[in-house]
């Protein structure tokens, strides 16, 4: 396979999700036009929604764990007081933590120490953190980001808000393909994430179930895109889909043909992984698979993931031809 692996380039282009489709039933950019959203939630809905309200989660989508982890004192710079230990990764730990000052509830993202020492990675990660920061107020639909900082021994963290919910990923491996109108009506809620993502001029780069939050909100169920906050770090730490240039990427199932060659990443990326994501949701499965990761990717550069309709025979011929849109190899030929 003649692709050039590794190296985000993370360039903006201000074409918004919006280039996918209008949904003006949902008042969203979808590849779905003509698709009713408004249906009622079923009582399968219903009774997922009920789960996922009594199952905490973090803002990261990881389960929680037992005690505190070992990076932070009990009180984080006179702020934060320490809860509990949420998940711990290769990269840090993500703590429930109280703010002191309006005893709100926050999760902190605490990287390990030496990534404070480097450089690069503290400009790119104050940098980002800024732009997450200013979506927070006008787009609900994105993870709230408000503030990034160090603790007193170095390490570079994260506040953002948190959330109790599931993972996207979570609710499909445990319950597989999610009815139409239920996906429609979360998809609908991402395509506005990124849709505020491009408007404000940046691109995600990291859309996949895992950073998708589904919560409650009354009878309700909302979606919140989160993994914005650390997009364009990618080039200097293993932080979603990529690792260091000429890497496999971390997560094969999710990657775009111009992320896996090495070329410049536009909105037009999150458009390919929005169609990654639908067809999961509707699937059950991710659309190209093998039994190994260079398998995989040579999948998203030659191949065309099953028909849709082999999973379920519901799905309306509009949907299925919109996903199709925007899994085309060529970027500027998705909608």
């Amino acid at each position: 396979m003649a692709a050039r692996r590794g190296r985000l380039l993370g360039k903006r282009d201000r074409r918004s999700a919006g280039s996918i489709a209008d949904a003006s039933s949902c008042g969203c950019s979808l590849p779905l036009l003509g698709v009713p959203m408004t249906a009622p939630s079923t009582a399968e809905d219903k009774h997922v929604t009920g789960a996922a309200s009594r199952e905490r989660m973090d803002g990261a989508g990881r389960a929680p764990a037992e005690g505190k982890g070992p990076l932070v004192p009990p009180i984080i710079n006179g702020r934060y007081r320490v809860v509990e230990t949420l998940g711990t990764g290769s990269l840090g730990t993500v703590y429930l933590c109280e703010e002191l000052a309006t005893s709100k509830r926050v999760a902190l993202k605490v990287f390990e120490r030496a990534f404070g020492r480097d450089e690069e990675f503290s400009a790119r990660l104050r940098q980002q953190v800024r732009r997450a920061a200013a979506l927070k107020e006008s787009y609900p639909q994105v993870l709230a980001v408000f503030e990034c900082d160090r603790t007193p021994n170095g390490s570079p963290y994260v506040a953002t808000e948190y959330l109790q919910g599931r993972t996207l990923k979570e609710i499909i491996r445990r319950g597989g393909p999610l009815e139409i109108r239920r996906a429609l009506r979360l998809a609908c809620q991402v395509a506005e994430g990124l849709d505020a993502i491009h408007k404000a001029g940046f691109v995600h780069m990291d859309v996949r179930p895992e950073n998708v939050i589904v919560t409650s909100v009354g009878d309700e169920e909302v979606a919140k895109l989160k993994g914005f906050e650390v997009a364009g770090l990618r080039e200097t730490v293993l932080i979603g889909h990529m690792t260091r240039a000429g890497a496999i990427p971390s997560h094969p199932e999710y990657a775009t043909p111009e992320q896996i060659d090495g070329d410049q990443v536009t909105p037009r990326t999150d458009i390919y992984a929005f169609g990654v994501l639908l067809y999961e949701m509707l699937s059950g499965r991710a659309p190209f698979s093998a039994s190994s990761a260079d398998g995989v990717l040579a999948k998203h550069l030659q191949e065309t993931p099953p028909a849709l309709g082999s999973f379920q025979r519901e799905i309306p011929s509009v949907v299925e031809s919109r996903i199709k849109q925007a899994l085309d190899k060529e970027p500027e030929k998705r909608q």
